[in-house]
């Protein structure tokens, strides 16, 4: 009954937390559009930039070590006493480290970037740090690791909406950039504080703060070294996403030229922030498989995994292509229309991207961690190499252009490592023609077809539903794939 229990109680909250990132996402993007019309591109470019510093900073400070915490916070064995009080000094030393380089060192920071106007923007940023680690090692260290997911998800909801109501609100009220940054902390702050208080809470209930000498005390260095391998990959991975925009900005030194590639990146990133989840349900379930000694099961999780990617992300490859300008001017107008030929491009490179992560993720899964993080050391040499090479004769579409074929290389690349560790090909080369030839085709008649303003959704849904239809025909859509679809919407764990 207990372990009954338990298992409720962690696809309940499993639950919650898909919910608090699906309105996440509703609010960045929500954030991303207004700021977009309102601002106009060069001053949207701005917003771009620091945006980048801003959720590399994060994947720094509050990814690696907040897990660390989480892990260590959940074992029964851990004095708990002894782990809050040394990861609250490590956290805040390092989040002060940061907060005063970006402070003392802002207009340096700016001169790199060759642009000063940035410096009084760093400097908020900067001192923005402070709360956002707090903040982050509350909610993804202390909460997640009682496994209190209920709390996280509401204060996650909390801070996000608050970030934009607070960031809107100041923008409409004239203070531009500013106003957006200035909502942004006050958020955090907020955040911050509701977090503490709901953990002090908790921690009186469960009598977390007495130390209990009988249990196992947690070092630095132990916090450090679980940390260290994720938080490299972390930063990797959000140098990717993020790092484009800052070349572009000291490439070129053109902030409108920086907001049309920092809106077609907004988009272009919708299929990897949707499909995020499936590497992290994936890597325990190829552990347990490949640590079991089961192959043929760690294959079947590879090329089913990788093949439902395909089936999702293929037609919103091929409807976008057919109809990026439609797309682009429906939610930033006709201002970004140079964002479009970018956009086929880049989600190109998503889909890659997407590849490549569930690789990278069954390979740390088999026991290789490091494997993920070297791959993501090449991947981000090869796209910087190419962005030296193409950006300064071919500008935007340069940019563009390195993205999609760094990620082409290294989903090559980690594909071949797959098959050579598993000895099987990542996915099935009659499914993968199927896929191609039925996204081919809803190409074409979105090419053919081309509509603008909310007549878009209608195009949308019924070539989706042409899709479905072409991948039918074709014998691709197996009865398995139905039951999945039955058991997802019909699943008592969720509803």
């Amino acid at each position: 009954m207990k372990s009954s229990e338990s298992t409720q109680s962690t696809s309940t909250g499993t639950f919650y937390l898909m919910v608090a990132e699906a309105l996440a996402l509703v609010s960045n993007y929500g954030i991303h559009i207004i700021l977009a019309r309102l601002l106009g591109p060069s001053v949207y470019g701005i917003f771009g930039i620091l945006l980048s510093l801003y959720l590399l900073t994060g994947a720094f400070l509050n990814t690696g070590f907040a897990v660390a915490v989480s892990k260590h916070m959940a074992e029964e064995q851990v004095d708990k006493a002894i782990l809050f009080r040394k990861s609250m000094y490590l956290q805040l030393s390092m989040a002060v480290f940061f907060a005063l380089l970006f402070v003392f060192f802002s207009s340096d920071i700016a001169r790199i970037l060759k642009d000063h106007s940035l410096t009084p923007y760093l400097i908020i940023l900067g001192i923005m740090i402070i709360p956002l680690a707090v903040f982050s090692l509350f909610l993804s260290g202390y909460l997640n690791g009682l496994k209190r997911f209920a709390e996280q998800a509401v204060l996650k909801i909390i801070y996000t909406s608050t970030r934009g109501i607070f960031a809107l609100i100041l923008v409409f009220l004239g203070w531009k950039i500013m106003g957006v940054l200035v909502g942004y902390l006050i958020a955090t702050l907020l955040a911050m504080v509701l977090s503490i208080l709901v953990f002090l809470k908790l921690a009186k209930k469960e009598n977390i703060f007495s130390h209990q000498s009988h249990k196992k005390e947690i070092t630095g260095s132990q916090l450090y070294a679980f940390a260290i391998p994720l938080t490299i990959s972390a930063l990797l991975f959000s140098a990717i996403k993020n790092i484009n925009v800052l070349f572009l900005k000291t490439l070129l030194l053109d902030n409108s030229q920086v907001g049309i590639y920092t809106a077609a990146v907004a988009l272009a990133n919708a299929p990897a922030l949707i499909l995020s989840a499936v590497p992290m349900a994936l890597l325990p379930s190829v552990s347990k498989s490949f640590s079991q000694g089961n192959m043929l099961l760690t294959r079947a999780y590879i090329q089913k995994s990788i093949r439902y990617c395909l089936l999702l992300v293929a037609p919103v490859l091929a409807i976008v292509a057919g109809s990026s300008l439609s797309l682009v001017t429906f939610f930033y107008s006709e201002k970004y229309s140079l964002a479009a030929p970018l956009l086929v491009f880049l989600f190109g490179a998503s889909l890659f991207q997407i590849i490549f992560s569930l690789q990278t993720r069954i390979i740390t899964g088999s026991g290789k961690p490091k494997v993920e993080m070297y791959s993501l050391g090449i991947f981000i040499t090869i796209m910087m190499i190419l962005n030296f090479l193409l950006v300064p004769r071919f500008g935007l579409a340069g940019m563009a252009w390195a993205t999609f074929v760094s990620s082409l290389i290294s989903t090559a690349w980690i594909s071949f490592y797959t098959y050579q560790k598993f000895k099987i090909v990542p996915f099935e080369i009659r499914s993968l023609v199927k896929i191609i030839l039925s996204g081919i085709s809803v190409f074409a008649v979105a090419q053919l077809w081309q509509v603008s303003g909310w007549f878009l959704l209608i195009e949308y849904v019924i070539l989706g539903l042409l899709y479905i239809l072409l991948l039918y025909l074709f014998g691709e859509l197996k009865q398995e794939d139905l039951q999945l679809v039955r058991k997802v919407f019909k699943s008592p764990k969720l509803f």
